[in-house]
């Protein structure tokens, strides 16, 4: 705001210095009253240019981070469906029971989690845990479970996950309130 004051006294200071230099005419003469008005219609033109500015630089930076915050959970999802697709290839196959609860449970200790299926080959129920509330927004994927290497592998079942938005929303509101503080 400060930088705007100087600018536009500057601006005032040499539309008055151009004036005065065409002669001595009283018309042409500025007093400081007609500075100062010069000076109001100046800021009001530039400072809400500013705001302007200031608030589409926070709306750039927050769709930055709210793309990335996504993609983030969107890569937490791929690596969690395959990495624990492949853990739970052998108990699926063996059907071990408690070797899948003690897979699910240890998978629902992230936070983000919100729920997950384990089905068998035939679309049969193995496992479901969830922990999702109604008002929650998911992000949801499912991978093959695959038993054997390669070309080789056998699909022996299905793995679903669903993660929670719940912290990313929190988090963009944490934000869009610390920029509008700040703005």
């Amino acid at each position: 705001m400060q930088y705007c004051l100087h600018v536009g006294y500057w601006f005032t200071l040499k539309c008055t210095q151009f004036l005065h230099a065409g002669g001595g005419s009283k018309a042409a003469k500025f007093t400081k009253a007609t500075s100062l008005r010069l000076q109001a219609k100046f800021l009001a033109i530039v400072a809400p240019l500013v705001l302007v500015a200031i608030a589409l630089v926070f709306a750039v930076v927050e769709w930055i981070s709210a793309n990335r915050a996504e993609e983030a959970i969107s890569r937490k999802l791929d690596q969690i469906l395959s990495i624990q697709s492949e853990v739970l290839a052998d108990p699926v196959w063996n059907v071990a029971r408690e070797q899948i609860h003690l897979v699910a449970d240890a998978i629902m200790q992230d936070e983000d989690v919100a729920g997950l299926t384990v089905r068998d080959e035939d679309g049969d129920l193995i496992l479901s845990q969830s922990r999702t509330s109604e008002d929650s927004a998911l992000l949801e994927g499912r991978r093959d479970i695959k038993f054997g290497d390669g070309e080789d592998a056998e699909v022996i079942g299905t793995f679903d996950l669903a993660l929670r938005n719940d912290r990313l929303l929190a988090e963009r509101t944490e934000r869009m309130i610390e920029a509008a503080a700040l703005a």
